[in-house]
């Protein structure tokens, strides 16, 4: 079972787009430095393509985790 009540494909298709993000998010920030408003508009790029199957909080949060950043104890409390 995938996570977020997806299937399988559609788990695969989402965690591809992430990944598309995730790698575009790092490339803008090797070569201009790190904007809110780039990285905004590479997620929100990526995001359309899956938009259907997940909410944009689970997305940006899946390319966190893909990145292995997902917060610390604080962001939770």
């Amino acid at each position: 079972m995938a996570l977020f009540n997806m299937s399988e494909p559609q788990f695969n298709a989402v965690k591809t787009a992430a990944r598309a993000a995730l790698s575009a998010c790092k490339a803008e920030v090797e070569k201009n430095g790190y904007s809110d408003k780039a990285t905004r508009l590479i997620l929100e790029k990526h995001y359309r393509k899956v938009a259907p199957l997940i909410s944009i909080e689970r997305f940006v949060w899946l390319v966190g985790y893909l990145n292995n950043r997902w917060g610390t104890d604080q962001d939770y409390f």
